[in-house]
């Protein structure tokens, strides 16, 4: 694994001022639209987790909580709590990322109590994945690949591939850690072919590079050349979607 981190920590030096500049634009964009007097309160949850997810992947953690909360709160007024399950999954994600994980574990229950009132398929299956989250970072891997099958269980019902790829690729990062070379190949592919229905470029070049993992266990197994050359296909596209779509680096 130590030639695929070299080769893409060098390709992200040369990205990552285009990455930061990108998001400023995006940020900046957002809360224009949001400042607009002709934006409904209803439309406001999904570009406030938006901004949210953008700060979160900044690390600027306390602003992320704030506009998070912001769009369940807003979600919540208007009982639209599909939207606010959706929110509520963003405040584990940061809260997880800070290590406030009684906090998380607690926002994870109040996820499930929403998601019951959502009725509705998609929304337990963010609820499902905001216990996935606490379990990841609590190193509880077998309760992260239990509660994956329950989400993915509900997207059956209903299919949303962007939480569907996010689970997938949590799968993947599960096997990869177990060296399980096979589930970690068709997890890597079925994140890939969910997040290519999304218009979510950022995590699509994260499971770009799940597939260069993955075919660089395959190299390791088989010594076949065509695995090694799909490790560098791979690492590649993740490296050009930020010169193709900077402005749409992150997505909810």
């Amino acid at each position: 694994m130590k030639y695929l981190i070299y080769l893409f920590s060098i390709l992200l030096c040369f990205t990552t001022p285009l990455i930061g500049f990108a998001q400023t634009e995006l940020t900046d964009s957002l809360t224009t639209v949001l400042k607009s007097p002709s934006l409904g309160e209803k439309e406001k949850p999904v570009l406030l987790n938006q901004l949210a997810e953008i700060y979160r992947t900044n690390k600027n953690y306390g602003l992320a909580e704030r506009k998070a909360s912001e769009s369940a709160r807003i979600a919540l007024q208007n009982k639209d709590y599909i939207d606010a399950v959706k929110a509520y999954t963003q405040l584990v994600n940061i809260r997880t990322s800070t290590g406030q994980l009684s906090l998380a574990k607690r926002t994870s229950d109040s996820t499930s109590v929403l998601a019951k009132k959502a009725n509705d398929p998609v929304a337990m299956a963010y609820a499902y994945y905001a216990q996935v989250l606490v379990y990841k970072i609590l190193d509880d891997a077998q309760n992260v690949v239990k509660f994956c099958g329950l989400a993915l269980k509900q997207l059956e019902k209903k299919s949303d591939p962007y939480i569907a790829s996010k689970i997938y690729y949590r799968l993947y990062a599960v096997y990869s850690g177990w060296n399980n070379e096979a589930k970690a190949n068709l997890y890597a592919s079925k994140a890939t072919e969910n997040v290519l229905l999304t218009s979510d470029y950022n995590h699509l070049s994260n499971c770009y590079t799940a597939l260069s993992v993955a075919h660089e266990y395959n190299y390791n197994t088989s010594k076949n050349k065509a695995e090694l050359d799909s490790v560098l296909f791979y690492l590649k596209k993740s490296e050009m979607l930020y010169h193709q779509y900077p402005l749409s680096l992150i997505h909810i």
